[in-house]
């Protein structure tokens, strides 16, 4: 996989970094949107999950191309256009749905992919 710069590293974040999901058997990315108003499997493909938590609240929306518009939205070329979709979920029914999340992050100064574990 190719690893990108944090998207939040630019920000004021004390902690910055990666994380990785997989749903459970039987959940999947679209099944996970599926439920969301205006979201329609066969004309949006999902490309990115988002999760904000603030005030112990989270916020989670998906990211998803328009099949239909493609070539369509008058962006630069170097963009992918994608529709943004909001999902009122608590944590725990999120979490219901996930086999395994893994989160790691850091102070900024080391990637993550440099550093060797010595005490294993």
């Amino acid at each position: 996989m190719r690893r990108t710069k944090s998207p939040f590293a630019g920000e004021k974040h004390d902690l910055s970094g990666y994380a990785a999901i997989n749903f459970n058997e039987e959940n999947n990315f679209n099944s996970f949107a599926s439920a969301i108003p205006g979201f329609n499997p066969s004309r949006h493909k999902l490309v990115a999950l988002r999760m904000f938590v603030q005030d112990g609240e989270p916020v989670f929306t998906v990211y998803a191309t328009d099949l239909l518009s493609e070539g369509k939205s008058g962006i630069p070329k170097d963009k992918i256009p994608v529709k943004k979709f909001k999902i009122e979920l608590s944590f725990e029914e999120f979490m219901k749905r996930i086999k395994s999340f893994d989160f790691t992050v850091t102070d900024g100064k080391v990637d993550i992919t440099d550093i060797q574990v010595v005490n294993k």
